[in-house]
């Protein structure tokens, strides 16, 4: 997945948190979605591994895709807490997301 997908991700993501029951399982499928979007990442140890050394080279092959999805939640938020900043009470968060994901898909 690139980081124009994730980012547009992201935002349908916080949309849902907007809009929708957080009860639902729409959050939850969303969310699996964009996980299961990642990038597969195999992971090699030596047959005889500890299961510390197996858990630190899983998350070792998967910090790169981890850090970007955190990076693109974090630049969703700083880009809505800038919106907020500026004080446009006439546009709400919702308003805010869309004109996001219209400029990530640019």
């Amino acid at each position: 997945m690139d980081e124009k997908e994730m980012q547009q991700r992201v935002i349908g993501i916080l949309t849902t948190c907007l809009t929708a029951d957080l009860e639902g399982d729409s959050l939850e499928t969303q969310l699996a979605s964009l996980i299961a979007g990642l990038d597969d990442t195999s992971v090699t140890v030596a047959s005889d591994a500890t299961p510390a050394e197996v858990v630190q080279a899983t998350v070792d092959a998967q910090a790169p895709q981890l850090g970007r999805l955190l990076g693109a939640f974090c630049a969703a938020y700083t880009d809505l807490a800038q919106e907020h900043d500026e004080g446009n009470p006439a546009r709400s968060a919702q308003e805010t997301l869309q004109a996001f994901a219209l400029r990530a898909g640019g």
